[in-house]
């Protein structure tokens, strides 16, 4: 066989390789086409201190609508937050009356603030309720408590587990409901900061 004509198949062959392998897809390439050219960069998880300080601050603006009386910085100072903070985070949710006092915001008049009491004597936690079913829900759990105070635990027992109002948690594990009553026993009024309601709604 001349050596012309095997040289030429050769060149054949080899075109014919490259000719495929410029035509074989790019795995690589097509996932990222379909993804889009630059991923989205993952959001880093928001820190267990700063939920906290967020809940803080919900309840520092809680605390203003339901008492017309406390001020800004006193409503800061209570739930140890910077009042810069307080006033970058939740703006939205506060105004400067005519005399330049900061106030909150009064969203929606069926709402209504109420206090549930905590493990910290002193310290009761606004709850904001939307409707009067979250209202009876919450009286109801105020009801088991204080019969719980009375060494009557059935009706605690019973109470839906995992309950939140305005965010706010509905315990019924006995520990800490055991923890919430001794906060109220030291206070001067056991009872009174569960039937506190609010001076205004919000």
């Amino acid at each position: 066989m001349p050596k012309g004509h095997l040289h030429r198949k050769k060149s054949r062959s080899r075109s014919s390789s490259k000719s495929t392998r410029r035509t074989k897809p790019n795995k690589q390439r097509t996932a990222l086409t379909k993804r889009g050219a630059k991923p989205a960069a993952a959001k880093p998880p928001v820190s267990d201190r700063e939920s906290q300080r967020v809940e803080r601050g919900q309840r520092a603006i809680a605390d203003m609508l339901g008492d017309s009386s406390l001020s800004f910085s006193s409503a800061a100072r209570k739930w140890k937050l910077d009042r810069r903070w307080l006033r970058e985070h939740f703006g939205s949710d506060l105004k400067k009356d005519s005399s330049g006092r900061i106030r909150a915001k009064v969203r929606n008049s069926r709402h209504k603030v109420l206090y549930k009491a905590t493990a910290t004597p002193g310290m009761p936690i606004p709850v904001v309720t939307k409707s009067k079913r979250e209202r009876l829900l919450l009286g109801e759990w105020m009801a088991a408590l204080n019969e719980a105070g009375r060494n009557y635990w059935s009706r605690i027992r019973k109470f839906p587990k995992g309950k939140r109002i305005g965010g706010v948690l509905l315990e019924t594990d006995p520990t800490e409901i055991q923890q919430i009553l001794e906060a109220l026993a030291d206070e001067e009024s056991p009872f009174e900061a569960l039937y506190r309601a609010v001076a205004r709604p919000l």
